[in-house]
């Protein structure tokens, strides 16, 4: 049997998995996500046979296959009460989702004050500032995009989001036609409010700004030298400002004109979509982590400004605290748990510990491995544990 587990790709396995070192010095490895069927084949046969290696199986879930069985010990039909889906929506709601909306309009609020009264007289010191300012932005705006819909995708041909941070849209790095159209307005004869509101989303928000801010040498005394570069970032903070407190209003005001907060739809279990509420949060999660592996997120957010592991930090943290956050009293990982879905509960915490490790080391092939497995727990084993009917047939494989 393994006694002791570490999450690094295999160097001696066929699939990038975890390792497992036995007392003797043999090396077992998991199968990844894309031989999921061999692996619950393998799952299956061990569940029959006897409680030694059921055990087996548990250990194997805890290194992290994120496609283990769907069952703990004696797990419950029912999952959860119609009375627990609306408490636990109404907690998600009110203290995760709209307080990280909420976060991502008042940083970017500030960060539009700030640029607005250092560009009257531009200097170093104060640029520093607002290099700070838009990391805060940043980051915030990372955990609060685990919640990506209704208000932030209203609009199916231009959806909000895409506005505030491009590289949600496709995973496309734009950073080098940003820096070239940066340097072109900087030869237009006027860049004001109606300028900027009619640019493209490739051309405005977080990626906008962070290269406004972070990219050239001395770049505070190019503002000094060349003032209309402040026009440029100006019009491009208070742009930023004006979409996410759009965002942050869908949320608890007015959603798509419609007279009623979204949140409100949320808790109600009313969405537009009719797609049920508890169902709408674990896709969302699902989807975020889903768009970190696959576009290889962590090596291409705020790489200008060197925070691509912070940023890739702040999504890991929110999904946890989704999971994990005693909301309404209970956690999702605890109500899992009270139905009997001990093994699944497992398999979750150990490939957040992976990403974790992965964090930590700064190793992007396997924090990319966690947060695939992490997707597919969001896929499988959490919403069977919890009784959730997503509604989404999912084809990538996992």
């Amino acid at each position: 049997m393994c006694v002791s587990w570490t999450p690094l790709p295999c160097k001696s396995c066929p699939t990038h998995a975890c390792t497992c070192r036995a007392s003797a010095g043999t090396t077992i490895c998991t199968l990844s996500n894309d031989s999921k069927p061999a692996f619950e084949l393998a799952v299956e046969i061990m569940m029959r046979t006897t409680s030694t290696l059921v055990a087996l199986t548990l250990t194997l879930a805890a290194c992290g296959g994120g496609g283990g069985s769907s069952s703990g010990s004696s797990p419950s039909s029912t999952g959860l009460s119609s009375e627990q889906r609306t408490a636990l929506v109404s907690a998600i709601t009110e203290q995760q989702i709209v307080p990280a909306m909420t976060a991502v309009h008042s940083h970017a609020s500030t960060l539009n004050e700030q640029v607005q009264q250092w560009c009257q007289a531009p200097q170093a010191d104060g640029l520093t500032a607002l290099q700070q300012q838009w990391r805060d932005t940043a980051n915030a705006w990372y955990q609060a995009q685990l919640f990506n819909f209704g208000p932030a995708d209203a609009d199916p041909v231009l959806p909000l989001y895409t506005y505030i941070d491009s590289l949600r849209l496709r995973g496309t790095d734009y950073r080098a036609t940003v820096r070239t159209t940066q340097a072109s307005w900087l030869q237009q004869d006027e860049l004001n409010n109606a300028f900027f509101a009619e640019q493209r989303f490739q051309y405005v928000g977080l990626l906008a700004l962070e290269e406004a801010l972070f990219y050239g040498p001395e770049l505070a005394q190019q503002y000094v030298d060349e003032p209309k570069r402040c026009d440029l970032l100006t019009g491009l903070s208070q742009q930023l400002a004006i979409r996410t407190e759009a965002l942050q209003q869908g949320w608890s005001l007015n959603y798509n004109n419609s007279g009623t907060a979204y949140q409100q739809l949320l808790i109600n279990n009313q969405l537009p979509t009719g797609r049920d509420a508890m169902a709408q949060l674990l896709i969302a999660a699902q989807e975020y982590l889903d768009y970190f592996k696959k576009r290889n997120i962590v090596t291409l957010a705020g790489t200008t400004a060197e925070v691509s592991w912070q940023l890739a930090e702040q999504a890991l943290t929110a999904a946890k605290q989704l999971l994990t956050q005693p909301y309404a009293g209970t956690s999702l990982l605890q109500h899992m748990q009270q139905q009997g879905y001990e093994l699944n509960v497992n398999a979750v915490n150990s490939n957040i510990a992976m990403a974790e490790q992965a964090l930590s080391e700064r190793d992007s092939d396997s924090f990319n491995a966690a947060i695939g497995m992490l997707d597919g727990n969001f896929k499988r084993e959490i919403p069977v544990a919890l009784g959730i009917e997503l509604g989404i047939n999912f084809s990538d494989g996992d």
